[in-house]
């Protein structure tokens, strides 16, 4: 339906002309900024400019949706998550934009059908602390409403500053009711949803390639050979990425049962779980070992603010871990990755690190002189590694090493690991490469070639 007569509130007019500084307007600025500003306006916008991604029309009925019922105050959070929708494939930033879409429709679609049903509830706050009334009203909607997904969808709740917030907690509160029979507020909290928003799109910005960085990098260690700099650092920054997006896909298919995972393969499409799904299952995801937002430990201070020393998103730093314990998982110190025990087991800490072990495996002249934790630990030892406490030190971390290498002494200690199995079982079969890199011995390809492919020759 037609909404060409919504007009904004005066207080969301003045947001968006405060996004509109010095320093240029993004696609969302300028959808957002645009008058008279309807639904249809908005989409317009952005299709002139051909951001518009491709939507059911189902997803498109419920963004239209949400905007009559917010009267479009949700523009540009809604603008900004469609122009990262528009990032290269590959690129977190769009990863982490159609994930935040699914979550927005599915919000948006039990947000209407709660709606219709008069099951919402609608409630602003004025004093700093939300109300312990407020709470229990809250908590008695969840437990009238105990399966009712997505939960979020039961209420509406807004600061007097018009700030909209997600309840936390209800998992807490309705496990505490049966065991109680009770009501416990204290176990909610509200949360903003535009700075959850925000901290999303900044932990996509600290995964993404640091690629003006890491290209001087191999430049300054390949002073006398540019064109070797610009080849290395033209395949080391498009392929970190992927990496990472392999240990993702394996932790999904992790999440499937079995008669899931074939259809899968038969088929040829892939098995999205609902949410109704995971619930009833342990499911997975791709775990940084080095936490992405980790604090500065002591034991390994940051030499510099440069982004080379930010964690890296990539193969060799990621793992698949269950899904409830990578969210719930701490930044502290102490349940981090040991730096000490990353650099034993051949963890790269951060994008520096990973350019060393880029280079050291880089073809069949590199050293190969670093460790590989995938390689060179069974799943046993890993596991002893990733609970070394991030704030043990050095000597603690030595000790743990050495029962390990003493414990293989043992002939019944089984010391080859899963990807040892797997390059085994790929020589034997003459396969080239090595499964775990992908690397092989042919030389790199040939320079020329590269620049007829796209290659930037250097000035």
């Amino acid at each position: 339906m037609a909404i060409a007569s919504e007009i904004l509130e005066q207080g969301v007019k003045a947001g968006f002309k405060a996004l509109t500084k010095k320093g240029g307007r993004s696609a969302a600025k300028k959808a957002v900024t645009s008058a008279p500003l309807s639904f249809l306006d908005f989409k317009g916008n952005f299709k002139k400019q051909g951001k518009w991604p491709k939507l059911s029309p189902q997803h498109e009925t419920m963004l239209e949706r949400q905007w009559t019922e917010t009267k479009g105050s949700d523009a540009v959070g809604m603008g900004d998550m469609i122009e990262r929708m528009n990032a290269p494939e590959g690129d977190p930033i769009r990863e982490a934009a159609y994930g935040q879409f699914n979550d927005y429709a599915n919000n948006v679609g039990g947000f209407q059908e709660a709606a219709d049903k008069g099951e919402r509830l609608v409630r602003q706050y004025n004093s700093k602390n939300a109300p312990t009334e407020l709470k229990q009203e809250i908590g008695q909607r969840l437990i009238e409403n105990p399966t009712f997904e997505p939960r979020q969808d039961l209420f509406y709740i807004m600061s007097a500053a018009g700030d909209a917030k997600r309840v936390s907690g209800t998992d807490k509160l309705l496990k505490n009711y049966q065991e109680t029979g009770e009501i416990n507020p204290k176990l909610l909290t509200f949360k903003s949803k535009s700075k959850t928003k925000a901290t999303k799109s900044k932990r996509a910005e600290i995964m993404r390639v640091p690629k003006k960085e890491t290209t001087a990098e191999f430049h300054r260690r390949y002073p006398n050979d540019p064109e070797r700099a610009e080849r290395m650092a033209k395949e080391y920054n498009s392929t970190r990425m992927s990496g990472y997006m392999i240990t993702a896909e394996a932790a999904r298919k992790q999440g499937l049962t079995t008669r899931e995972w074939l259809t899968e393969v038969r088929t040829g499409k892939r098995k999205i779980l609902s949410q109704a799904e995971k619930n009833k299952r342990t499911t997975y995801a791709s775990g940084h070992i080095h936490a992405a937002n980790a604090p500065d430990n002591p034991l390994k201070p940051r030499p510099s603010d440069s982004p080379l020393y930010n964690p890296a998103t990539e193969g060799n730093t990621t793992r698949i871990e269950e899904a409830l314990e990578n969210i719930s998982g701490s930044n502290k110190i102490k349940h981090d990755i040991n730096p000490f025990a990353a650099e034993k087991a051949g963890i790269p800490y951060n994008w520096m690190e990973s350019i060393d072990m880029f280079i050291d495996r880089y073809s069949s002249t590199s050293p190969h002189k670093m460790p590989m934790w995938q390689r060179d630990f069974t799943v046993d030892e890993l596991d002893v590694i990733f609970n070394i406490p991030g704030d043990a030190d050095e000597e603690t971390v030595e000790r743990i090493f050495l029962a390990l290498m003493d414990a293989r002494k043992n002939p019944k200690h089984r010391r080859q690991n899963y990807i040892q199995e797997v390059q085994a079982i790929a020589k034997e079969l003459g396969g080239e490469g090595d499964p775990l890199t992908g690397k092989t011995d042919f030389a790199p390809p040939n320079l020329e070639d590269m620049y007829s492919r796209g290659l930037e020759r250097p000035k």
